[in-house]
């Protein structure tokens, strides 16, 4: 759950800043995150409540799956410094991502996990440092206490020191020796954010698709094959994802319009309704039926502005001069050469 957290989205956040400023930008983020929150104390609840509840629907992982493809793709590149089409690159962090992901239990890929998370924090604090070093050095000590805090600060001074100029792939910003070192140690991180998504979805698939037979717990061909061909369908989709919309920052603004509060808003407000809609209605049941249906409400706002946005700016992504951006392009998508 900590790589999960600690993911691909948190390398646009400076970009983010500079779309919004930096206490507009804060401020959002503090705001997100509290309902975020709120979110999971509520699955946790209702989960206690309804324990034949699996999971709720992962649509989303796939798409994230793609951004961590392609995420991966931008890392080759310009760790190689384009040394090869960019689809080439596409291909390869696909086959890598199928390999890992059709390892079956969870369990063996806790150390993958680690490893990840371990990565994308030493390429997160590496690139600080190089453009705190390279612009205005400061001495400077990044919080603990929970991954918004510690995501907020690095944000802040990523986007203090960078400004207009950062990239929208973070790790682009420290000018071309220091994209290469941060790339190189992050790319186990970019490939495990691919896998655990992909994983996850592809074992929900298989779980839905053999519940109540004998091939789900035993090595039969049928438990082979149906696993094989679940971890196979999710990563050609990813694949298309990441290669359909090569524009990481697009792609991501997409994924967390679309899913992001449709997945993490609307159903935890309406568990919190469906379990303590008949409850005793005190003063407080007033004000959680009141917060249920803002967050229902926000959420809403939320997708289908962000969803338009999105979509306006892949359309001027693809109608642009910039042929790194096409669909299934060999061009440096990582701005390396």
């Amino acid at each position: 759950m900590m790589k999960i957290e600690v993911g691909i989205g948190v390398l646009s956040l400076p970009q983010v800043f500079d779309t919004l400023g930096m206490i507009p930008g804060v401020l959002a983020l503090l705001a997100i995150s509290s309902i975020t929150t709120w979110s999971a104390y509520i699955v946790g609840c209702f989960k206690l409540n309804h324990p034949d509840m699996y999971t709720i629907a992962d649509v989303v992982w796939i798409f994230i799956a793609g951004s961590g493809i392609l995420g991966l793709s931008i890392g080759l590149n310009a760790v190689s410094m384009h040394a090869t089409c960019t689809a080439a690159f596409v291909a390869v962090a696909t086959v890598i991502g199928w390999i890992f992901t059709s390892v079956q239990t969870l369990g063996k890929m806790s150390w993958v996990a680690w490893a990840g998370m371990g990565s994308v924090l030493g390429a997160a604090f590496t690139l600080t440092i190089a453009v705190g070093v390279q612009g205005r050095p400061a001495n400077v000590a990044l919080s603990q206490v929970d991954p918004t805090t510690e995501w907020q600060l690095w944000g802040d001074l990523v986007y203090y020191y960078c400004g207009s100029n950062v990239a929208s792939l973070v790790l682009s910003s420290a000018g071309a020796l220091m994209k290469r070192v941060c790339y190189g140690l992050a790319l186990p991180g970019l490939i495990v954010s691919t896998v655990l998504n992909a994983h996850l979805t592809s074992k929900y698939i298989f779980i839905c698709r053999l519940q109540g037979t004998k091939h789900l717990t035993t090595n039969t061909w049928t438990h082979w094959i149906t696993w094989l061909g679940c971890t196979s369908t999710i990563i050609v989709i990813a694949y298309c994802i990441a290669s359909g919309i090569p524009e990481f920052s697009a792609l991501v603004s997409l994924i967390s319009a679309v899913f992001g509060t449709f997945m993490s808003f609307h159903p935890m407000g309406c568990m919190w309704l469906y379990d303590n809609w008949t409850k005793e209605q005190t003063t407080w049941w007033y004000f959680m039926v009141s917060w249920s249906c803002f967050v229902l409400v926000a959420g809403t706002f939320l997708m289908i502005s962000g969803s338009y946005g999105s979509v306006v700016a892949l359309i001027d992504i693809f109608n642009g001069d910039d042929t790194s951006s096409s669909a299934w392009s060999c061009d440096d998508n990582s701005n390396s050469v």
